[in-house]
């Protein structure tokens, strides 16, 4: 049975259009979220088109709350809020818990509007092996302009200083951190123009006799004393990353 396009179909555009020849752009194209980096098979998305009843929803302070948000939106109609609280942790998070993933490099992806700055918005992913959890952080520090992961001291290291993104209801910024399971380190984290290799540096780790999975974690943390918050949209989870 032949296969390919016919000798007359051409290899070159014509003053209109021309073939799409990634599948990846196609399904961009036709409405996919997954167009900031498309390495990785996707476990696992979300655009809260369908509301957010497939995550748990965590917070801690007076005031604290996620709410589904039609202000705005990365992609469609809805993002989720996730509203600090005013005392004591002071946070607000989303949370999807997944099977037992392939010990391959696995990645977590959101973007996230802010119009305060003096947050930390911070993406986790937290890997159960029966015995012990192993954690990798990585946050935006809005008061002082930093990228920093953290580190099996523990500790917070800066990874990029100086940024000062956009404060705005429709400037989401997006941010991917991947970590590789089977060697129990960091692997890269990406936020908009920026990638950083984060390859070599081992996440810090816990016991914990919970049950093996992998859970992926949106954090906002707020300011003493303020409800602040920040729209989150297209949060993916994927593996065999590169």
């Amino acid at each position: 049975m032949p296969h390919g396009t016919p000798d007359w179909w051409g290899e070159s555009p014509t003053a209109t259009v021309h073939q799409v020849t990634d599948a990846g752009e196609l399904a961009v194209r036709l409405g996919s979220p997954v167009s900031y980096d498309r390495r990785g098979n996707v476990v696992w998305l979300t655009t809260f088109a369908d509301g957010y009843n497939s995550l748990h929803r965590t917070t801690s302070g007076t005031g604290a709350d996620v709410v589904l948000s039609a202000i705005t939106a990365h992609d469609g109609a809805y993002s989720v809020k996730l509203i600090n609280g005013s005392d004591g942790s002071r946070f607000a998070q989303i949370s999807k818990e997944v099977h037992p993933l392939v010990l391959s490099k696995v990645g977590l992806e959101f973007s996230w509007a802010s119009i305060y700055n003096d947050q930390y918005v911070q993406a986790w992913i937290d890997y159960y092996d029966g015995t012990n959890v192993h954690r990798f952080i990585v946050r935006y520090d809005e008061a002082l302009d930093k990228l920093q992961y953290w580190s099996a001291a523990p500790a917070w290291v800066d990874i990029e200083t100086n940024l000062a993104l956009l404060r705005s209801t429709t400037a989401f910024h997006t941010i991917k951190l991947v970590v590789d399971l089977s060697t129990l380190k960091y692997a890269r984290v990406l936020l908009n123009d920026i990638e950083a290799p984060l390859t070599g540096i081992a996440g810090a780790s816990v016991v914990s006799a919970a049950d093996p999975l992998v859970e992926c974690i949106v954090y906002n943390e707020g300011e003493v004393g303020e409800n602040h918050y920040i729209w989150v949209d297209d949060v993916i989870i994927t593996q065999n990353e590169p």
